[in-house]
């Protein structure tokens, strides 16, 4: 059992050391957040219908949503696997609709003019798994609970 440790070749290059504090770039499996690179409007109405408004646009192309809601967070995945978080959390109060969303449409707006958009998937997690629609629906509270609380507050 002594054997010895291989040494490099001559021809080989010698290792480079990871640098924990450099960023990697193009690499990064998660981009900068939309909070940081631009502004930005979530919007949510009584019927589901999601949408993100931006200024600029995307690094990638979308390819779906998540929204958390443990965590009550917004991340949109790229068609290369990156990871674009929104940046902010989400609004307690829009919990109930955004859990009942099927999809969310990402609109970028240039001059107050419609320059694209892109609808794409919302998945909803809830204890790191799948949300289910109907029956954890409970456990957040409904639409209209959510707007009775909402009235409250503002009074």
């Amino acid at each position: 059992m002594n054997a010895k440790a291989p040494t490099p070749q001559a021809n080989q290059a010698p290792e480079s050391k990871l640098n924990l504090f450099e960023h990697p770039g193009e690499a990064a499996p998660v981009l900068p957040s939309i909070n940081d690179s631009m502004k930005f409007d979530l919007i949510i109405n009584d019927k589901q219908k999601a949408m993100l408004i931006v200024d600029k646009p995307f690094a990638e192309v979308l390819y779906w949503a998540e929204y958390d809601l443990d965590l009550d967070e917004l991340f949109f995945v790229t068609v290369r696997g990156k990871i674009l978080p929104l940046g902010k959390t989400v609004a307690s109060m829009f919990r109930p609709y955004m859990s009942q969303a099927t999809y969310i449409t990402a609109v970028r707006m240039q001059d107050e003019k419609l320059a694209d958009n892109q609808r794409v998937p919302l998945i909803v997690r809830l204890d790191g798994a799948q949300f289910n629609r109907v029956a954890h629906a409970p456990i957040i509270g409904t639409p209209e609970k959510a707007d009775t609380t909402a009235k409250s507050k503002e009074a």
